[in-house]
């Protein structure tokens, strides 16, 4: 994590190609998922651009833990996770105001799919779904 930090100078990937490639990216936004390629920073699907916020869960599937976002950034009030049954396996309450990516343990639950719905702090609601892996 960053920690106190608020500023990225940069990040650097190692490919792991036989040329031993490597791709910097500068300044990159933080508080953030972020999709880099060996040409740079990703750039987002128009398409989802119009779409004021949707729920990311990465990775996915997960093992131990999954990372909660809404796409806008909008802080995060409550998450609540079901199994496929609809029986509430996990549940997240008054998160911190100011909390965009959550971190949710997912190391309990036993292998399948699981639906996760969050609410923010503006109200808004969000659902999808996950696959939990050994």
């Amino acid at each position: 994590g960053l920690g106190s930090n608020t500023v990225i100078d940069s990040v650097t990937v190692a490919w792991p190609d036989a040329a031993g490639s490597t791709t910097t990216v500068h300044n990159p936004p933080v508080n953030r998922y972020l999709e880099i390629t060996a040409a740079g920073l990703s750039v987002a699907d128009a398409s989802n651009d119009a779409v004021p916020g949707m729920l990311k869960l990465y990775p996915n599937p997960a093992k131990d833990f999954i990372l909660v976002q809404v796409s806008n950034n909008e802080p995060l009030e409550r998450i609540e996770v079901y199994d496929v049954l609809g029986r509430s396996v996990n549940q997240m309450k008054k998160l911190s105001p100011d909390e965009v990516t959550v971190y949710c343990n997912t190391d309990h639950l036993p292998q399948g799919q699981y639906l996760i719905q969050v609410a923010t702090v503006s109200g808004r609601s969000f659902s999808g779904v996950f696959m939990k892996s050994r």
